[in-house]
């Protein structure tokens, strides 16, 4: 892949669920560049009640690849949720629970 910093004007770079989470972290770590984590939507749409548990060590898992970088999450491509609005609004709150827990500690 190279050295991605060197591209002019780059503000963020998506970090998909098949990307080495671990290799774009050290790459982007003590730039201004964002690394931008789509975390896997299948947490939040496969089962109808969601895995706190294993969200929780996804997003955790993402947080420690990224530290010492700009992190933006971005959840996309849940196409259902069972009709259960509680899976989002309790994943949406994961996220800083793993923010305050690992980074802030």
């Amino acid at each position: 892949m190279g050295d991605i910093r060197v591209l002019p004007n780059l503000k963020k770079v998506s970090i998909s669920q098949w990307t080495d989470e671990a290799f774009m972290g050290e790459a982007l770590r003590g730039t201004q560049i964002v690394y931008s984590r789509k975390p896997n939507p299948n947490f939040l749409s496969v089962d109808e009640v969601l895995d706190e548990e294993a969200w929780a060590a996804h997003i955790q898992k993402s947080l420690e690849a990224a530290r010492g970088c700009s992190v933006e999450l971005l959840v996309r491509d849940v196409y259902t949720l069972h009709h259960n609005l509680d899976n989002a609004r309790r994943a949406a709150s994961i996220a800083p629970e793993q923010i305050d827990r690992h980074w802030r500690a």
